[in-house]
């Protein structure tokens, strides 16, 4: 068993995870624990460093669809090792708090040591593995309210998120409320309160390529060429016009608003006609 996790720790190395645990199912709640089978949990921790706070390109995405396909390749590895694993759903939050792996944030996020709460985790259920028992330093939000005070929709309080008003608890549906439109800081989603938080403190600001640069061109865009910015974060939930009607709330924004909309007035979907409806509200456009 223990030639099995070293060969998954080479897996998870070889293909870009920062860190990966082997965790008991025993730690799951009942439900969770039958659909693993009673298999070891395996826990892989991709980790990716943030964009500057300004920008509207989301880091989280670009590192969440790269975390994706490794993943992938690391499960084909495995079989290919002989290593049976499937994918069973389980929430990561309690599980890193119960595997002692991992601290769960006020801002609703897990802080893994060395690493801050800049961190996409994937989990498969494997035969042959050991579980491992992990003891990480608890390291519980204190005095700090730095993402309390940042929080765009003032989402967060010393009792943790509250969900309804949360900007990424509105990224399932390309149609965002007038209130996501007004207070968005990235597409498909928020940063803000990762941006703030100490323990993210040593990581190191990166710029985005120039890939996801051009793919995230406002005017290509707004004139519904996002098939490149799709394939960069992944095309499940940026879908629907969903990229070109954020557009359209960061074009508002902008002096040249009016030039730039006029390609977006050609698009079919229903959230992108909304979107330009609301920011001509907003702007008190005619």
């Amino acid at each position: 068993m223990e030639d099995i996790n070293r060969k998954l720790r080479g897996l998870a190395e070889k293909h870009g995870f920062a860190r990966i645990w082997f965790i008991s199912a025993d730690l799951l709640p009942d439900e969770e624990r039958a659909e693993a089978g009673g298999r070891c949990i395996l826990l892989l921790a991709y980790s990716y460093n943030p964009f500057d706070g300004n920008e509207h390109i989301p880091a989280y995405y670009l590192a969440s669809n790269r975390a994706y396909h490794a993943f992938n390749d690391f499960m084909r590895d495995a079989e290919d090792e002989g290593i049976s694993a499937a994918r069973p759903f389980i929430r990561i939050k309690p599980l890193c708090e119960a595997a002692s792996v991992g601290t769960v944030c006020r801002n609703g996020l897990v802080d893994i040591d060395g690493l801050g709460t800049r961190v996409v985790f994937m989990a498969a259920a494997a035969d042959g593995c050991e579980p491992e028992r992990y003891s990480c330093k608890k390291n519980a939000c204190g005095g700090c309210s730095e993402c309390t005070r940042a929080c765009p929709m003032v989402a967060i309080s010393s009792k943790g998120v509250d969900y309804s008003r949360c900007i990424r608890a509105y990224m399932n549906d390309a149609d965002h409320p007038d209130f996501v439109k007004e207070h968005l800081t990235k597409y498909l989603g928020c940063e803000v309160c990762q941006d703030v938080c100490p323990r993210n403190g040593a990581l190191n600001v990166e710029t985005p390529s120039e890939a996801a640069r051009d793919a995230f061109d406002i005017q290509k865009l707004l004139a519904g060429d996002t098939k490149a910015a799709r394939e960069l974060v992944g095309r499940n939930k940026s879908g629907n016009g969903k990229l070109t009607a954020e557009a359209v709330v960061f074009a508002s924004r902008r002096d040249d608003f009016r030039a730039l909309a006029k390609a977006a007035e050609q698009s079919p979907f229903e959230a992108v006609k909304n979107a330009l409806l609301w920011a001509k509200r907003q702007r008190g456009d005619k």
